[in-house]
């Protein structure tokens, strides 16, 4: 049934077995205040398991946009540094007298080079840097460049890299082998919005535990599409996300660990009705 009186426990439980986030019923014409609250209950869990999917969608459309954005800008730079290179091989030309740049202008010979001084503008000009700073007591010993302000976020970003990364040690007396830093916190997220979807906003009452028993049984639905695009090994989630097929078989493994519970929790409360 779609819209009408809800008054019968059987049919309360017909009602939920067709009722979608569109379903449309007027709860005061329910027989008691528990089956309205069931009636409520039901229908708030169609409209709010549709947007767990969507919140799924948006991590790893972001996760795939960091991924490729990262790869891009690494292309670039390389691209950039053998430009850089064919640029410096081009405007330095060798002529038997001695060393041209792009303007033709003749620099020192090789044999000038050779029996003069070897001292180069650009140490004359730290000669007279030093010069100008003797004396001066104010003065730092160690001066830092324009460049360390610049520096800065990058060595930030480096030790949150390293530390994601990093592997802890096996569990005592368990030894258990630990996954990477990045790969335990990814997996106790997706175990937090998963106990988020499972509570919000559900009566934890054994008369009321119908709620929370569809609720547990429509995420067991919702978490299916992730539990098999993690299984594969060639998959769309290893060139989308970059992770190897090792790291996507732990979540993998947890996911399957998960529905498990959702499927014993769906069980039980059906039981207990």
């Amino acid at each position: 049934m779609n819209t009408g009186d809800v008054t019968d426990i059987n049919e309360l439980f017909r009602f939920a077995l067709h009722a979608t986030s569109a379903t449309a019923v007027d709860v005061h014409t329910t027989a008691t205040t528990e089956q309205g609250t069931l009636v409520q209950g039901i229908l708030y869990t169609r409209r709010f398991v549709i947007s767990y999917n969507i919140v799924l969608a948006t991590v790893l459309l972001a996760v795939a946009a960091w991924h490729w954005s990262s790869r891009f800008a690494g292309l670039v730079k390389v691209r950039r540094g053998a430009q850089a290179i064919h640029y410096e091989h081009q405007t330095r030309v060798v002529s038997p007298t001695g060393f041209y740049d792009a303007r033709g202008e003749e620099g020192m010979s090789p044999s000038s080079a050779s029996s003069g001084s070897t001292i180069r503008p650009s140490d004359l000009a730290l000669e007279s840097g030093k010069q100008d700073l003797e004396g001066h007591e104010t003065t730092p010993l160690l001066i830092r460049s324009s460049s360390y302000a610049r520096r800065r976020p990058t060595k930030l970003f480096s030790i949150i890299r390293s530390y994601l990364i990093y592997q802890p040690p096996d569990i005592p007396f368990i030894h258990k082998t630990l996954p990477s830093n990045a790969t335990s916190l990814l997996i106790l997220l997706f175990l937090a919005l998963n106990a988020f979807y499972l509570f919000f906003r559900v009566p934890l009452s054994i008369r009321l535990i119908y709620i929370l028993a569809d609720r547990a049984g429509l995420l067991f639905a919702a978490n299916l599409p992730l539990l098999y695009l993690s299984s594969a090994k060639n998959g769309p989630l290893r060139p989308l996300t970059g992770h190897s097929y090792e790291g996507l078989n732990i979540l993998h493994r947890r996911a399957g660990e998960l529905l498990c519970l959702l499927a014993l929790l769906h069980m039980a409360g059906m039981l207990v009705v």
